[in-house]
């Protein structure tokens, strides 16, 4: 699985609430969609509030709203 971490364009990036600064679209998809231990991110690119919250914040936030 291949996470963009550094975005070549806007395109590639979406406005995260949870870290309060874009990030790679890819990244947020997987938090919003899929996020759990079983994806083995680094301890960076993982939710500094937990998976549970990050579900629900995502829940709640326009980009995938």
């Amino acid at each position: 699985m291949d996470f963009i971490m550094k975005p070549k364009s806007e395109d590639e990036q979406a406005f995260c609430p949870i870290w309060n600064k874009k990030i790679s679209a890819g990244l947020c998809f997987d938090i919003s969609n899929i996020g759990n231990d079983s994806l083995n991110l680094p301890q960076k690119l993982r939710p500094p509030c937990g998976w549970r919250t990050a579900h629900e914040i995502c829940d709640t936030c326009e980009n995938y709203n």
